[in-house]
């Protein structure tokens, strides 16, 4: 039996963009985590949290309704990612 996950183009992208937004939420979430333990250096740690804002930012406007907010998408998913939350906010 195959699964079958989108039933549209569509549809597929609307996943991809919010399964985007998931990772860019994690990723920025253990990146705030290590710069606090130092173990990431200031000029990467603000190379990268500039690149994965500069995403958020772009893949906003094709969110659409699908997300109306970050920490309603952070609440829906059941992610703990205040860290991530407060810098994208900021």
């Amino acid at each position: 039996d195959r699964l079958v996950l989108a039933n549209s183009r569509t549809e597929r992208e609307r996943y991809e963009n919010m399964a985007e937004l998931y990772s860019i939420i994690q990723t920025l979430e253990h990146l705030e985590k290590a710069y606090v333990r130092d173990a990431v250096a200031p000029q990467k740690y603000d190379s990268l949290c500039r690149a994965l804002i500069s995403k958020y930012k772009t893949l906003q406007p094709a969110l659409g309704d699908d997300v109306l907010s970050l920490s309603q998408f952070t609440d829906t998913y059941k992610l703990q990612a205040s860290a991530a939350n407060h810098r994208l906010n900021t």
